[in-house]
């Protein structure tokens, strides 16, 4: 687990960058890297690299060259399938000098070229140059786990790596902010809008998304890459649930075995649910030391801290996590997260990545890496299931509202239908699949941009539901279902994995890297997303009735998510846990936000952006105002000290 930076020029030019500069931007990412460092000169590419040293000891040391010099790579990531790749390789005639994956991966472009990613199994960012060919391929893995920027700001240059901080060390790289980007952040507190970054002229390499640079000519800041691939999700096929779940059971096992490869220890985030339940259980099974460990964050609130009868003592994640600690006989710890804290590590975070947080749970994230960081460096999370396995009832159900037509049902059924959704809705007009999507899931509503930003800074929102439109038009409908209500469910669900789980896994790595610890999550893994991909939504959600389905009335009434991986792993857990409900914000930051809403007033750079009237209406305590307080207080601290 590491970090990189690089520049590269075109053919015969030299990078208009010191060493000095190329130093100071990968010092940036030093908690990242904390066990090594390293840099290399390739003539028109510069690279350099700070390393978490995690398999391979001193032989995985970056940047790595080939022997005769013609190659060369950075790499942030873990391969899982390092054998596998290895013996095709030598098959092909290569011959290894180490057993670290970085000579792997070093290989398997030289080799491969830009199919390589297709044969990889792992977390990655790679930066591979061939100098006789004079190219330079940037790949990140398919789902995203591992962050890669890039910016064609500097003329004629491309500037690469892991995180903004070091892009925006580059002493030519502009500072200004993408408003669009912003906007857009507002209503899904995702940093990202497609391959945009909240800062102008820098960009993100997509999730699974592969891009070669000819470095033969000047960089073009219009259309720099030769060559754009991207990972697709397979087909839909018909399975039983029997199938499916055993299916699953399978695929998560080998995931978790996969995941394991490490040269020091490793722990488990145990928030007391599912997903984080499962690999637990999972990891258990082996029997090592490092392997029982497990932790949990989380702010108390007043339950009773011993399990009751063995049995969760409250509903919040430390209560659960203390009691399937206790099920499953793990030496767990818990770490309370206050008020004060839960500033502090805010402002720190808005400092390590150069982003205004996703949700809050960021600072948990970082609150128990740094608190593990002395017994392990490898922590396992439950981040992907959910995405994969329709674990978000609320916007699935949504979704299946706006796919029934209330003019398709039957005439008696018409008028209660219509009123349902007008309660839950305020309208039974629900639109196209993007503006469902937008209505269930948004934070500040779409439809207000104008009234929440300044005019010259609006006009992201339209960016927005092109963005999702052009998404929905990569993930095609015909593989997807016989019936278009099936299509449409099946395109709901990828479009929310990829709105959805690029955010969450960008919030794990920053948060746990910024304690330089690796976080691993085997669910969100190219294998288990293939099969996850080919499960039949009606296996994945459990619907409490047939026939309409008004998403407030599916969530009181118990409507669960991810049911072909309940089944599948029922045997092992408790039934508290296993039929456990979808929890996403346990920390009570609604009431914590108002130390901050102070910047709303006193910061001129947001004042210029947001409109008088919503830093009026949010300066005083949210109270109901939270989902709007959040990404707008966020957005205004971050414009405040990048601006």
């Amino acid at each position: 687990m590491c970090g990189f930076v690089g520049v590269a020029a075109a053919r015969g030019a030299t990078p208009a960058l010191s060493w000095e500069q190329l130093d100071a931007m990968a010092n940036t990412l030093n908690a990242r890297g904390p066990d090594g460092s390293g840099r290399s000169d390739r003539g028109n590419v510069l690279f350099a690299h700070r390393r978490l040293s995690v398999v391979g000891g001193e032989a995985g040391a970056q940047p790595m060259t080939s022997p005769d010099g013609r190659y060369g790579v950075v790499y942030n990531g873990e391969l899982y399938n390092d054998a596998e790749v290895r013996l095709a390789l030598t098959e092909r005639g290569v011959v290894f000098k180490t057993r670290s994956d970085t000579e792997t991966v070093l290989w398997a472009f030289a080799v491969f070229g830009p199919d390589a990613p297709r044969r990889l199994r792992g977390m990655y960012a790679v930066a591979f140059h061939d100098r006789l060919k004079d190219s330079l391929i940037l790949s990140r893995d398919p789902l995203g786990v591992k962050p890669l920027f890039y910016s064609t700001a500097v003329r004629g240059e491309l500037v690469f790596g892991s995180q903004l901080p070091a892009l925006l060390a580059h002493p030519e790289i502009p500072r200004r902010p993408h408003l669009a980007a912003l906007s857009a952040y507002l209503v899904t507190l995702r940093t990202t809008l497609g391959s945009k970054t909240l800062f102008e002229g820098i960009e993100t390499v997509r999730p699974g998304e592969t891009l070669t640079l000819d470095l033969r000519r000047p960089v073009s800041a219009v259309s720099p890459f030769a060559l754009r691939m991207r990972w697709t999700e397979p087909s839909v096929e018909a399975m039983e649930p029997g199938e499916a779940a055993a299916a699953v059971r399978s695929a998560v096992e080998a995931s978790v075995e996969a995941h394991l490869r490490s040269d020091v220890p490793r722990c488990a985030l145990l928030s007391g649910g599912l997903d984080s339940g499962i690999l637990t259980a999972l990891l258990r099974q082996r029997g090592e030391a490092d392997l029982m460990r497990t932790w949990c964050a989380g702010t108390p609130v007043g339950w009773p801290s011993v399990p009751l009868n063995g049995e969760p003592a409250g509903e919040d994640d430390l209560s659960h996590a203390d009691a399937l600690s206790g099920w499953l006989g793990t030496a767990h710890t818990r770490v309370e997260l206050g008020r004060g804290q839960f500033r502090a590590l805010w402002t720190e975070l808005l400092e390590a990545n150069a982003l205004p947080l996703s949700t809050p749970n960021e600072t948990a994230i970082l609150a128990v890496s740094r608190a593990l960081k002395p017994h392990a460096t490898v922590a396992f999370s439950g981040e992907g299931a959910d995405e994969l396995f329709g674990g978000y009832v609320h916007p699935v159900f949504a979704a299946l509202d706006g796919v029934r037509r209330v003019a398709t049902l039957p005439e008696t059924a018409r008028a209660r239908y219509t009123a349902e959704l007008e309660e839950a809705y305020s309208t039974h007009e629900l639109g196209g699949l993007v503006d469902h999507y937008l209505r269930v899931t948004s934070w500040v509503a779409p439809q207000l941009e104008s009234e929440v930003l300044a005019p010259w800074a609006t006009g992201g929102v339209a960016a927005l539901r092109q963005e999702l439109h052009d998404e929905l038009a990569d993930i095609g409908r015909a593989s997807l279902g016989e019936s278009v209500e099936d299509a449409e469910m099946e395109a709901m669900l990828r479009l929310h994995r990829r709105v959805n789980l690029t955010g969450l896994l960008g919030r794990l790595d920053s948060s746990t890297m910024a304690a330089s610890v690796e976080g691993r999550t085997p669910f969100a893994d190219v294998r288990v997303a293939e099969l996850a991909s080919r499960i039949p939504w009606r296996l994945k959600v459990d619907q409490s009735s047939h026939g309409p389905e008004v998403a407030a009335r599916a969530v009181t009434g118990g409507a669960l998510g991810k049911r072909v991986l309940r089944e599948a792993f029922r045997d092992l857990l408790p039934a508290w846990t296993v039929d456990r409900p979808k929890v996403s914000f346990p920390l009570p930051f609604e009431g914590w936000l108002s130390a901050d809403s102070d910047v709303l007033q006193r910061s001129h750079v947001v004042k210029e952006v947001f409109s008088p009237a919503i830093r009026e209406h949010l300066i005083a305590p949210p109270k109901g105002l939270w989902r709007w307080s959040w990404p707008v207080i966020n957005a205004a601290r971050w414009l405040d000290r990048y601006f």
